[in-house]
């Protein structure tokens, strides 16, 4: 009533007879005598923060408005796009939360030169695809939605986008028939060979031998920039983290249905700490250990184990540089790349490493060996080039992992050993290996979003998953379930790109994950929210039952305990 104007007296009668109907149909009148009285009794020393925190349970709950996408930049200084969320808090629009895409292409994390250096029109085109999504399409479904629908919210915008996907798969193979010639083309696949020269018959160089091979299977049709949905995903369980109060990982362990409860110790995951890159991009001849990490003790408290992991990280690169020299590289997100011509090479160099530290491997320090098997593998050949110019078969393959456990046998973990397209090897290899060591799944299984259709068909001991690209929190709940029904171990992946702000923790923690693949050391804000849950964990147990030391009722997983004990055959 910013108004001067003076009232008569029925007026004034109606509305104060309005202002009546308008406090009782909202319940003030009872609310206001309840707050206050408590008020009075419990006498806190903060009154309006008392009152404030009473009136904000009661607030209408927050509606998501829109969403929106701006250009930025990811940790290794690529364009990716910023996912946005904004909604009605208190009847006023306002950004609740924001998360920042790991959009890398399918190939180019970790792989050759070539394919990193994606054209910045490219990524470009990527950024401008996932605002455009998330303007249109994807903004219609969730908007008008409560922050705690996420569950719904997942399923709406994978199920529009996978719309979008197949009309458009549907548009360019209409295209693409009438303008295809009546015989398949055979793909063309250029190999080097060595030439000898006609006049001295000793090799002089190299030239391109065609082989024709056939085409590989198609792949789904995938809309530019539609990694959207995995940050959209975060950023809608960081807006319920917000408004609610809870911290993210309960957030993560509601919507995966598992037990919640303060009561309730956590089991935090033991983190894989990668320490070299190798593979077909690694300057030696070695392809078989794309990626090495190190796997600490499983009863160290989170400092103590990012205490050890920093230790021998910078033992390692003293090691590297000072044996290798300048034909070390270093990678954007600072592992190191040693010019390493055979597997054990690296694996030496962690045991020489820890001698000098005074630790035991297989009990202070282990190592966890990515080989991604799919990507050393010579389809004409069909078999895997584990060594420049040296191919292995399956069978011969598994044999070379037997190998090298009997020789380091703090190695714990073996992820992707073998390509997805030889089930009955997987398991040949888990009955010859998996009472010695975590045979993993991450590529071999797929994205969760599609095991409704694409079901896990390896055997294995466990399966790391990472929520990036179309992969939802929803859908990474829905793995670890599965994952656990089944016996298997459970790992969540940090991906590639993007921003590291620690969420990935919260992720690992609410899921109840054995293991956190958390990627190099540099990524600071995860071990930091590691141990900031571990702590905050402990500060309310040690306040309400006067516990003893930090880390007395944190207790290991099951699988974790395989590092410490023969493991039981998968």
């Amino acid at each position: 009533m910013g108004t001067k104007t003076k009232l008569s007296p029925q007026e004034l009668a109606e509305l104060k007879q309005r202002a009546i109907i308008y406090y009782q149909d909202n319940g003030v009148p009872l609310k206001m005598e309840k707050v206050l009285n408590n008020l009075f009794i419990e006498s806190p020393l903060d009154v309006y923060g008392y009152l404030s925190d009473y009136f904000e349970a009661s607030a209408l709950p927050i509606t998501i408005t829109r969403v929106a996408g701006e250009p930025t930049i990811d940790q290794r200084g690529e364009s990716t796009t910023r996912v946005e969320v904004y909604g009605l808090r208190h009847g006023k629009e306002k950004m609740l939360a924001s998360h920042v895409v790991a959009d890398r292409p399918k190939g180019e994390a970790n792989g050759s030169v070539e394919q990193r250096a994606k054209s910045d029109a490219e990524r470009t085109a990527h950024c401008a695809g996932g605002i455009a999504l998330l303007e249109t399409t994807v903004g219609a479904v969730v908007a008008g939605r409560r922050v705690d629908q996420l569950e719904e919210c997942d399923r709406l915008v994978v199920d529009v986008v996978r719309n979008l996907e197949v009309d458009e798969e549907r548009r360019l193979a209409e295209e693409t028939k009438s303008s295809e010639p009546t015989s398949p083309t055979p793909a063309v696949v250029a190999t080097n060979k060595r030439t000898r020269s006609p006049k001295s018959g000793k090799k002089v160089g190299k030239e391109k031998e065609t082989v024709v091979q056939q085409n590989a299977e198609p792949q789904p049709y995938e809309l530019p920039g539609n990694a959207i949905i995995s940050g959209l995903s975060a950023a809608l369980v960081k807006v319920r983290s917000a408004s609610t109060g809870q911290p993210a990982h309960q957030i993560v362990t509601d919507i995966a249905g598992q037990e919640n409860s303060d009561s309730v110790p956590i089991a935090m995951p033991v983190p894989m700490t990668t320490v070299f890159f190798g593979g077909k991009s690694a300057a030696g001849k070695q392809n078989l250990v794309k990626e090495l990490m190190i796997v600490p003790r499983t009863d160290l408290l989170t400092p103590e184990t990012v205490a050890l992991v920093a230790k021998v990280y910078r033992a390692l690169g003293a090691m590297v540089t000072g044996k290798f020299g300048v034909a070390t590289r270093v990678t954007e997100s600072a592992c190191w790349v040693p010019p390493a011509d055979r597997p054990e090479v690296l694996l030496e160099l962690v045991k020489d490493v820890c001698t000098g530290l005074e630790l035991t491997v297989g009990t202070d320090v282990n190592v966890a060996i990515n080989c991604a098997a799919h990507e050393i593998y010579v389809a004409d050949k069909g078999k895997y080039e584990m060594i420049n110019g040296i191919v292995k078969s399956a069978e011969e393959l598994i044999e070379v992992y037997a190998d090298l456990l009997n020789r380091y046998p703090f190695i714990v973990a073996l992820v992707d050993p073998l390509r997805k397209e030889e089930p009955d090897n997987w398991i040949s290899l888990c009955e010859k290996l998996s009472d010695r060591c975590l045979i993993l799944a991450e590529s071999a299984v797929g994205s969760p979003e599609r095991w409704g259709v694409e079901p896990p068909s390896v055997r294995c001991s466990g399966y790391i998953v990472v929520p990036d690209r179309r992969t939802t929190v929803s859908d990474v709940g829905l793995a670890a379930t599965n994952a656990r029904r089944q016996g298997l171990a459970f790992v969540v992946g940090s991906p590639v790109g993007g921003v590291d702000d620690g969420f990935v923790a919260d992720l690992a923690v609410g899921l109840g994950a054995e293991y956190l693949r958390s990627g190099p050391p540099c990524r600071v804000a995860t071990y930091q929210r590691l141990a900031d849950l571990r702590g905050s964990w402990m500060r309310v147990r040690e306040s309400e039952r006067g516990m003893g030391r930090y880390g007395s009722r944190i207790q290991p997983h099951r699988n974790q305990n395989r590092n410490q004990k023969k493991r039981k055959r998968i």
